[in-house]
Parts: structure tokens; sequence; C-alpha cells
């Protein structure tokens, strides 16, 4: 095999597997409706990004770029070799600046998956960064894999990259010093949750007279503010029925500066343990507590998502009272 056959047959191999991971990950996407939204808002993308129209069409630009790679001509495999190029250093600064925070977020790159973002995430969208311009670089006038002569090398190249790849997912997070995320507790007492005079609150005895639902939120985020405003109108609307808490890693006196008229319904979550046992990747996030004191729902992500819950819990509560009256 001559030079310009080895870099073709790189290329291809390369383009093959940037395909198959765009096209994958546009099926996660695809198959969690708002799950790209809300990934964008975890990570503090810009609103106007945030726009269905960006939004939505991220996973159909992931599918033309995918295929684009697997079967355009001459000399137009190189644009959709640079538009996987463009997209995955996108991706890259995206989670690096949110790898760089104190606060956790969650990129949902392949769909409703909550793996928090870390140095890893950075590590990944790295490597297929990299993987795309060398697709570029190496595939300048050459047509899609399909079209190519040298299209068995490439797929046998993909294969074998696509292994060592599969096994670098499995050992780089203990390479890289990481630990595996506590399980999300099962029960609400576990959580060391405490008021705003610093009092501990036992959120059992509470949820044997009424379930409670917890939003974790935190200050100088919009959607939380959102969130925010949709606990304060259920509270009036099912007072009596039900009771929500803003959870918050701020000291007594921020909360109540930030929330004045909650400062009865805030709870402290001092360096956020309770948000690393309950496994919470972005703000805001709630969770419901049942009467028995257990943890009665998964992660309910995003504003619009806890609005919605919050009114279809309220429906449900002030149904069932009317009934027993």
């Amino acid at each position: 095999m001559d030079s310009l056959s080895f870099f073709s047959a790189i290329s291809g191999s390369l383009a093959v597997l940037v395909a198959v991971t765009f096209l994958y990950a546009a099926w996660g996407k695809l198959k969690s409706p708002g799950s790209v939204e809300a990934g964008m808002e975890s990570l503090g993308v810009p609103a106007f990004l945030r726009h269905r129209v960006f939004s939505g069409g991220l996973p159909w630009l992931e599918i033309v770029i995918a295929f684009g790679l697997l079967l355009a001509p001459a000399p137009w495999f190189a644009l959709f070799a640079a538009g996987a190029l463009v997209l995955s250093a996108a991706f890259l600064v995206t989670v690096w600046v949110a790898a760089a925070k104190d606060e956790p977020a969650s990129c949902n790159c392949f769909g409703a998956k909550k793996t928090p973002v870390s140095w890893w995430t950075v590590v990944r969208n790295g490597v297929l960064t990299v993987m795309s311009g060398t697709a570029f670089v190496a595939g300048l006038g050459s047509a899609g894999v399909v079209w190519r002569e040298d299209v068995v090398p490439a797929i046998i190249g993909f294969l074998v990259l696509g292994l060592a790849g599969l096994g670098g997912v499995a050992v780089a997070p203990e390479l890289m010093g990481g630990e595996e995320r506590p399980e999300a507790v099962k029960r609400s007492s576990e959580l060391g949750l405490r008021d705003t005079k610093l009092q501990v609150v036992n959120l059992p005895v509470i949820a044997w007279e009424t379930p409670i639902v917890l939003v974790f939120s935190k200050n100088g985020c919009p959607a939380c503010v959102v969130a925010a405003d949709a606990v304060r109108a259920w509270s009036q609307r099912t007072a009596g029925l039900a009771v929500a808490r803003l959870v918050l890693n701020e000291s007594p006196e921020n909360a109540q500066a930030a929330y004045p008229d909650l400062a009865d319904q805030v709870l402290l979550d001092s360096g956020k343990m309770a948000a690393r046992l309950m496994k919470v990747s972005s703000f805001p996030t709630a969770f419901l507590i049942g009467r028995d004191g257990a943890i009665a729902t998964g992660a309910i992500e995003g504003s619009q998502e806890i609005s919605d819950f919050l009114d279809a819990l309220g429906d449900s509560l002030i149904d069932a009272s009317a009934a027993t009256q």
C-alpha cells in the first residue's frame, strides 16, 4: 500500500468512527426529546443558542454530517469532514468550560444519559475532535468512505480503532484517578439538610404528614428563578396538601437574601453533600419524597419539566382531597 492509499485508509477509518459516534449521539437525542435543550441549559449555553431551531436541529445536523462522511462524493467529503471538526471542537470547548466550574453539569451528549461532565468527558471529546481533524486533513480530495477503493482497509481500521476505543472507555476513568459516584440515597433521612437557622431538618417526619418536593437550585441560575416561581405558585395552590423546599448550597444570609419570601421554604445543603448523594448533575433538579420518607421519583431536571410535574402533582392532590370530603 503506497503512502496515498495509507492516508486514505486512515482517513476512512476515522471517518467511519466519527460517523458512527455522531449517529449514536443523534439517535439518543431524538429518542429523548428535550434532552438537548436541558443539556444546553445545564452547560450554561446562551439562551439564543438553546432556541428550538438549534436544539432541535442538532441531532439532524449530526446525522447529515455522518452520512456525508460515508456517502459524499469527492470533493464534498472534505466539507462534511470540516463540519465534523467544527462541531466536535464546539462540543470540546463547551464541556471544557463546564468541567472547569465547581457546579455539576450534564451535557446529555448521547440523549437522556445523566452522566455529569468531568475531565474524562473533555478527554473523550478531545479524541473525537482529533479524529475529525485527522479525517479532514488525510481525506482532502477523497470521496465518502463507501466510494473508495480502500473501503475494506478502512472498515478493518474502523474495527481495530473501535475496539481500542472501547478498551480506553473502560480503563480511562480509573487511570485518570476518577472514582465512582455514590449511589443515590433511598431515604430522605440520609440527606442531612438544614434550615436557615442551621437546624437539621427531619424530612421523614414532615413527609409523614404531607409529601415533599425538593428542588435543588443555585443563585444566579435563570432557570432556577423560573423553578422558584413555580414553587411559589404551587405552594399557594396546594397549601395544606403538600410542601416544596428549595435546596441551596448557600449561607443562611445569602439564601434569605435571594428568596426573602421563601425563607421558610429554603433548605441548606452544606458542601453540596445532598446534591452529590442524589447524583444531581444540573440545576434545577427536583425529587418527590413520599409519605414513607423514601425518594419516590427519579430526577426531574429543568424548569419546564419541574413546572409540569408540580402542575400534575397538584391536580392529583387536589382531586384526592376533594374525593375524601
